[in-house]
């Protein structure tokens, strides 16, 4: 169970903690594209901040793809003589994980094509066997010396099976003033790999209680924010299709891969210049301490390449610290956890708040009185030469607001060209507003 100390805080002081301790209570949980093991994270998940689990049944048709049977597995191993040299209890990543269930007696040579090795001695390579009519192992390159040199006869058994029932995906949604709409995507169908993906789930969810708790100083958050836990790709796809045209979603981001040592990657979106590319394009320059580097859109990886679909285009990025398979820990039993960090967890729950806080404030604007300077004396916003005005933020950008606020220039653009800083503008937008001379563009 999540310690009680975890459905209280969010504290960023101490939230790494909170987030390792969800990453390893969630690490045992054999998870696939659908069955038990989704639905018992989302039940950990729902202990820390209520989570809505939609089902979708087996056979449903989402565009040309199609919902799985569920699959489950009670045990597996390659045996010599009575002794386990492969065991399912020490890993759930010997498994392929959906595949069919198998009971053989066969030689080393036979097994052969049904191997997936390591590339270090210990490492169990995790591979899968979706939408495929396969069974198989995956082993470590120690192991399969081993079982070579034993030769036969080897006792190969997968006790699993398929039945028809659910995809399990859950949802969280924080209205907002307006409907529009920012996405947060998490995928749950790996089974025990710390970094991809139990980060971005624990991130994410994190992430939902404190958007939940209006931490921009208002009643209420300004735009809506839907966060999404499902398996990836044909997760995705469901969720695209049972949502469809998503016109509400306005931009958004995918997260895995966010507890390493490595630096941040963003991958754009689709547009390459959308509000989520401009605003982390602006946070990994505005802070030098946090290394960020922006690469382009390319049509593979995680789940943005779904919302990124031609007849979509949502704006929807990808922030990791490292690339997907571009660390030899990627896709094995070495991503564990001693793979990730508290510390790390932490920075990284730390950018999303800045980077969020940028986009609730990025709004763009339209002067009510274009065509001349507004007379700003009754409301007190007006600082002659050589004066003082306590009650203006500053004067600077208070004119910056009123000479940009045109309806084609957001909160990032008068920021990058008044040089101001942003929160300084953010706040001269809010003086201008509650006096109604500028008006949000809606």
């Amino acid at each position: 169970m999540i310690p009680q100390q975890l459905q209280q805080r969010t504290d960023s002081r101490s939230i790494g903690s909170d987030l390792f301790a969800v990453v390893e209570e969630l690490f045992p949980i054999h998870r696939s594209q659908c069955g038990e093991g989704s639905r018992k994270t989302f039940e950990i998940l729902n202990q820390i901040t209520p989570v809505e689990v939609v089902e979708t049944p087996s056979g449903t048709e989402a565009f040309d793809w199609a919902i799985p049977d569920e699959w489950s597995i009670a045990d597996a191993y390659i045996s010599h003589g009575g002794t386990r040299i492969v065991d399912y209890r020490e890993s759930n990543l010997h498994v392929l994980n959906g595949s069919k269930p198998i009971n053989i007696q066969c030689s080393f040579n036979e097994l052969q094509k049904h191997l997936f090795v390591g590339k270090e001695d210990g490492q169990i390579p995790y591979r899968t066997a979706f939408f495929r009519d396969q069974w198989g192992f995956c082993i470590s390159k120690r192991q399969a010396t081993q079982l070579r040199e034993l030769g036969g006869p080897l006792d190969v058994v997968i006790d699993s099976k398929e039945i028809p029932g659910h995809l399990s995906h859950a949802e969280i949604l924080i209205l907002g003033k307006c409907d529009k709409t920012f996405l947060i995507w998490a995928h749950t169908c790996h089974p025990s790999l710390a970094n991809d993906n139990l980060s971005g789930i624990a991130i994410a969810t994190f992430l939902a209680k404190w958007l939940r708790e209006n931490p921009f100083g208002d009643q209420q958050n300004h735009f809506t924010y839907r966060i999404v836990f499902g398996p990836a790709t044909i997760g995705a796809i469901n969720w695209i299709h049972q949502n469809q045209p998503c016109d509400e979603i306005f931009s958004g981001l995918v997260l895995s891969l966010l507890g390493d040592e490595e630096n941040f990657h963003y991958k754009q979106t689709r547009r390459s210049n959308s509000v989520i590319d401009r605003v982390i394009d602006f946070v990994f320059k505005e802070n030098k301490q946090v290394c960020g580097e922006v690469i382009d859109f390319e049509p593979f990886g995680y789940d943005e390449r779904q919302f990124c679909s031609p007849g979509l285009d949502i704006p929807v990025g990808r922030l990791t610290r490292s690339l997907p398979a571009g660390f030899p820990e990627y896709h094995t039993s070495d991503d564990n956890l001693n793979f990730v960090s508290a510390a790390k967890l932490e920075e990284s729950f730390q950018l999303l708040q800045r980077i969020l806080g940028i986009v609730e404030q990025n709004r763009t604007w339209i002067n009510q009185n274009p065509n001349a300077e507004s007379f700003l004396q009754p409301y007190d916003l007006y600082q002659a030469y050589g004066e003082n005005n306590a009650a203006i933020v500053s004067p600077e950008a208070i004119m910056w607001m009123l000479n940009l606020s045109d309806g084609k220039n957001d909160l990032l653009s008068i920021t990058n060209k008044s040089r101001l800083e942003f929160e300084i503008l953010a706040a001269a937008a809010n003086q201008l507003a509650k006096h109604s001379l500028i008006k949000e563009k809606i």
